[in-house]
């Protein structure tokens, strides 16, 4: 699935929908996967986790998972489905366990079925994971904060010593966060934790009520939106997208195992039939050749202003698509441009793009020199 600038690299809903039915039907057919041949039970692509397209379909249910939902709770009272901020903590565990899952399938996949060696740029996955953690972490500490205030403790010294508890177990799981994040290099991440001085106005203002000052200054702030939970779906998007260009194999209908039973019969009657019916002509009727007077007139409907008007203009490259690109050679290296481009925002660009802006700054710096 493409994104769009509109939606900041967010597939709309009719992408979503398309996407929910084709898992609905695969789903729905699991059990019918299971057959029986010569006796002995077999079981269906679908229900191997070694399988390609067992990973295909825990990737679909990720993205929806993920970027169909809301990222704040909104004013209609009608939508079922919380919103990201407002998911408890196990959640973002499952989608951990999740992510993790996936990852060591393709990998293992790619190293079985490649035959070579893979190399394997871990960051953008442990860039991510981090940012989950960091949600999960948050969302923790809310349900802490809802579970100590419903209990109602009357002694404001308990509940401020178990408050001030609370907070300093949030605080070295965000120390402990940033310290992967720096040792791995990725210093250009999104904070999603709570400011430190936050949970200490919120958590020892002298208001007589720790935790329900802490919740409301984070509620506060989920009004505000300052955290930049979209980008926990771009991310999502953008690693998926790359695992499954650079490690997936590419689909083909009848070798998951998935349609052969269904249709061998088909298949043996087809052949059977064979011999007995003439070939068709699959391509249908030819087209009649063109006559020598009708060729100046298809010219010159290709020449013609309409249809130059219809070609597709240009766009000069901005300076951060050429920032974007010498940041990606000296991350991934010369020539490769695919990997450039699924970890990039280009806009609309091929490989034979940035291979030719390139060369061109190449150039232009080795002239100016």
């Amino acid at each position: 699935m493409r994104g769009s600038a509109d939606h900041d690299d967010i597939p709309n809903f009719a992408s979503y929908a398309v996407l929910a039915r084709r898992l609905d039907h695969y789903m729905d057919s699991l059990e019918r996967c299971d057959v029986e041949e010569e006796g002995v039970g077999r079981e269906g692509a679908l229900l191997d986790e070694n399988s390609d397209a067992w990973r295909r379909l825990l990737m679909a249910k990720v993205v929806i998972d993920v970027c169909s939902r809301k990222t704040y709770p909104g004013v209609d009272s009608q939508d079922r489905r919380h919103a990201l901020i407002d998911l408890p903590a196990s959640w973002w565990r499952n989608l951990r366990s999740e992510l993790e899952r996936l990852r060591n399938g393709v990998l293992q996949g790619a190293r079985m079925g490649g035959g070579r060696d893979i190399v394997v740029d871990d960051r953008p996955y442990e860039c991510l994971n981090c940012q989950v953690e960091a949600l999960e972490a948050l969302a923790e500490l809310r349900d802490r904060l809802r579970d100590a205030a419903a209990a109602v403790i009357v002694d404001n010294d308990r509940e401020g010593a178990l408050v001030r508890r609370f907070a300093k177990e949030y605080i070295d799981t965000s120390a402990a966060l940033d310290g992967r994040l720096q040792m791995i290099g990725m210093i250009h991440y999104v904070d999603l934790f709570l400011p430190h001085r936050t949970l200490e106005v919120f958590a020892g203002d002298g208001t007589g009520d720790p935790v329900a000052s802490l919740l409301d200054g984070i509620d506060n702030m989920i009004v505000m939106r300052v955290f930049p939970l979209q980008n926990v779906q771009v991310e999502v998007l953008r690693l998926l997208r790359h695992w499954e260009a650079a490690y997936l194999a590419r689909p083909a209908l009848f070798t998951t195992g998935y349609f052969v039973e269904g249709c061998r019969n088909s298949i043996a009657s087809a052949r059977g039939s064979k011999q007995k019916q003439p070939l068709r002509n699959i391509q249908g009727p030819r087209r009649p050749p063109v006559l020598a007077s009708d060729s100046e007139g298809s010219s010159s409907k290709v020449d013609s202003p309409a249809a130059k008007k219809k070609r597709k203009k240009s766009v000069p490259y901005s300076n951060e698509e050429k920032r974007m690109l010498l940041e990606g050679v000296e991350r991934f290296g010369v020539g490769k441009w695919a990997e450039i481009l699924v970890h990039y925002d280009f806009n609309n660009r091929t490989s034979g793009n940035l291979k030719d802006l390139f060369r061109t700054l190449t150039k232009t710096k080795r002239t100016n020199s």
